[in-house]
């Protein structure tokens, strides 16, 4: 009974926090679960065994969280940048919540028949949004966010429906991705589309090369492809003319933001301007803002290697660059074990990193808290799910 309650509460938790509805009651949940666990001493054994791959996997985080103390240190710990920092370091604990929750293989199956409701309130939360309020970019008041949170869950459409009719389960899956795809469309965020399409490439690539893809799925995705582009042609030739014709519009803004945010870098090489949003609104505004732009109250450089660089400075945007590396790399080698399962889930550990590194060379959501927790909750599933299937936690 108690498995059960636990995924039901990590189910709750990952739509909760993706919908941005009820997440703050959800976390204490969870966090109360975790804290009964942990004192009726339901998962030491169990525990213990994943110290050795946590370490391998957490050290990288811990380092950029070190080398981000040190330079709010060198500021002086000022407020702002202390309460960011607190957030970040707390927010980064739900990972290991996930890895004490989902400890055994019952709990693992249960989560795994459910998980791929994640995905799928948010693509409905998405038509409904559109089709329902009208709202030409749907995503929660946050369309760039909300499309970045679609990329990190479309693995979980298809890492679960274990025992059902193979099929009917590909049929399944086609289904799946038309909706996914039409859905991450209509939040119009090009740098998440940007995304999916080259990972889609390198992963068609990748299967092509493992001989795991035939000239009809490639007919297949060819025409899911055409379908989503034909449903969302207007919206479509909107964004790219924004795109090439980027002077005539607000995306030449952003390349204002970059040329001022990589000044603001080379001004503060060492330590950066801190952590806290208002010190680089207040900066670009009065110091950095060039004269041809026109946006004011800037909160971030709206590219993720810019903005840890900038907040953190020299060392601070190597160590967020080493975390990022080090985590694909971890994924990627578990797409060489023998045991499929757990090649399916690095493959979508790489998606997921990957995905997040593409997208945010355009946007920079790791300012918001509200990214980071829903980051450290997928992939602590996917983390803990390999580990399950590496140690053969069989037992109840």
């Amino acid at each position: 009974m108690l498995e059960k309650i636990s995924i039901v509460i990590l189910l709750s938790l990952l739509i909760a926090l993706n919908l941005l509805k009820g997440y703050v009651m959800v976390t204490s949940l969870a966090i109360v679960l975790v804290v009964f666990l942990l004192m009726k001493n339901k998962k030491k054994n169990e525990i213990l065994l994943y110290v050795k791959e946590l370490k391998k996997f957490f050290l990288p985080i811990i380092f950029l969280l070190l080398i981000e103390f040190i330079v709010t240190g060198a500021r002086g710990f000022l407020t702002g940048d202390v309460v960011f920092l607190l957030d970040t370091i707390k927010y980064s604990l739900l990972f290991i919540i996930v890895f004490i929750i989902v400890i055994n293989i019952d709990e693992m199956d249960i989560l795994m028949k459910g998980i791929a409701l994640v995905p799928l309130t948010m693509i409905g939360n998405i038509f409904f949004e559109y089709f329902v309020l009208h709202i030409e970019r749907p995503g929660v008041a946050t369309p760039n966010l909300f499309a970045w949170q679609l990329l990190c869950v479309f693995p979980f459409l298809f890492l679960g429906f274990r025992g059902v009719n193979y099929k009917a389960y590909k049929n399944l899956q086609l289904v799946f991705a038309i909706i996914w795809l039409y859905a991450l469309f209509l939040t119009q965020s090009r740098g998440c589309i940007l995304a999916a399409i080259i990972m889609g490439g390198l992963f068609l690539g990748y299967y092509w090369k493992n001989g795991k893809l035939s000239v009809k799925n490639i007919f297949l995705f060819g025409l899911i492809s055409l379908i989503v582009v034909g449903l969302n042609y207007q919206s479509l030739v909107k964004r790219i003319d924004s795109s090439i014709n980027y002077k005539n519009n607000y995306t030449v803004e952003r390349i204002y933001i970059w040329e001022s945010s990589w000044r603001m870098f080379k001004d503060n090489i060492f330590t950066g301007i801190g952590l806290d949003s208002k010190i680089f609104r207040e900066k670009y505004d009065n110091v950095y803002m060039l004269p041809e732009a026109k946006e004011k109250h800037i909160p971030h450089s709206h590219n993720n290697f810019l903005y840890f660089f900038v907040q953190t400075g020299l060392f601070g945007g190597f160590a967020f660059i080493f975390m990022m590396c080090s985590q694909i790399r971890y994924f990627y080698i578990q797409t060489k074990s023998p045991r499929v399962e757990i090649k399916k889930l690095g493959e979508a550990g790489v998606w997921i990193v990957g995905c997040t590194i593409i997208s945010q060379m355009v946007d920079a959501n790791f300012h918001f808290i509200s990214m980071q927790k829903i980051y450290w909750v997928v992939l602590g599933v996917v983390f803990s799910c390999i580990q399950l299937y590496k140690k053969k936690l069989f037992y109840k």
